[in-house]
C-alpha cells in the first residue's frame, strides 16, 4: 500500500477505496534540489476509482495529476541512457521508516532509484489531456 507512506494522501485513498496502480506513468517533471536534498515528482495515472464517484463521468478527465516531493533524498541510481515515454513507478516502506522510490521502464529498466525519509503530496487534480 503506497499511499499509507505518503503524507496528504488521506483524499485518494478516500476517492479510490485502495491505491491507485502505478503502471505506464507519464512523468512530466522530475525536479531533483541539491541544496536542500529533495526529489519532486509531477505525474499522471491512469487508473481510475471502481465504481466512479457519484456525478463522475469518464469523458470529463484522462488521468489523474500528482505533485509529490521527496524529503532527504539518497540515490541508489540514476540511469538517463534510455528514452522512455511512459515508467513504472515502485513505492514503498523500508525497515529503517524509509520511502523507496524505484523509476522504471515496463521491461524493468531502472531510471532512477532512491530511498527517502518522508513523502508529501503537494496537490492532485483530474485532468483532460485531450486538448493539450
Amino acid at each position: 500500500m503506497w499511499l499509507d507512506s505518503i503524507e496528504n494522501s488521506s483524499d485518494i485513498k478516500q476517492i479510490y477505496g485502495r491505491d491507485p496502480i502505478l503502471n505506464d506513468i507519464v512523468l512530466y517533471n522530475l525536479s531533483i534540489d541539491y541544496a536542500n536534498n529533495t526529489v519532486g515528482l509531477d505525474i499522471d495515472f491512469f487508473d481510475w476509482p471502481v465504481p466512479l464517484p457519484k456525478d463522475w463521468y469518464i469523458d470529463q478527465y484522462t488521468c489523474l495529476s500528482v505533485k509529490m516531493d521527496f524529503k532527504d533524498v539518497i540515490f541508489n541510481d540514476v540511469n538517463l541512457s534510455k528514452e522512455c515515454i511512459k515508467y513504472d513507478i515502485n513505492i514503498e516502506s523500508t525497515e529503517e521508516n524509509s520511502i523507496r522510490i524505484r523509476i522504471s521502464d515496463n521491461e524493468g529498466y531502472c531510471f532512477y532509484d532512491f530511498i527517502a525519509k518522508s513523502a508529501k503530496i503537494i496537490n492532485f487534480t483530474f485532468w483532460d489531456h485531450r486538448n493539450d
